[in-house]
């Protein structure tokens, strides 16, 4: 075999090896744009993502120690990325350079943590606050039944084992 072939092939053999380079990105911080951008981009306020980044129930950090893994407020304003604009994993991870299967994996890691915490924020009337809700409604619009409105959706009243 040809000196001249076998360097060829030794070449190649290093160029695949090669790692890539690494490209080295800055996710916006909840003060490098105003807060009626933030909010137009996110459906919340910067203190409101704060508030839900401290929360000590809140596990959505990594468990490496890794240089380029993402900070807990980014995973949320990622996933809040995503919620607020109902748009695909690939547009949401083009808009903050990252790949798909990430956005895919904060989303559900994000959800997961947040559906783990509704109970602090999210509960039904019981009892004579039920009542209360019910006749107020019914004297307001004439709806029976009714306790409460949320984006005009319906939502039925949970039982104790219905909890999400």
């Amino acid at each position: 075999m040809p000196l001249n072939t076998v360097v060829q092939r030794l070449i190649r053999r290093r160029d695949r090896k090669r790692r890539k380079e690494k490209v080295f990105r800055r996710l916006l911080s909840s003060y490098e744009i105003n807060r009626h951008d933030f909010f137009l981009r996110f459906r919340f306020l910067p203190e409101m993502v704060l508030f839900i980044v401290n929360l000590p129930t809140l596990y959505v950090q990594h468990l490496s120690r890794k240089f380029m893994a993402l900070t807990t407020f980014q995973q949320i304003i990622i996933a809040l990325r995503f919620y607020s604009t109902g748009l695909y994993y690939r547009l949401v991870g083009d808009s903050f350079v990252i790949s798909v299967v990430s956005v895919a994996r904060f989303v559900d890691r994000v959800s997961l943590a947040l559906c783990y915490i509704t109970r602090q924020f999210i509960t039904f009337p019981v009892g004579r606050e039920c009542s209360e809700i019910k006749r107020c409604f019914y004297d307001i619009a004439g709806f029976p039944n009714v306790l409460g409105a949320e984006d005009g959706k319906l939502i039925r009243n949970p039982t104790q084992d219905d909890y999400f």
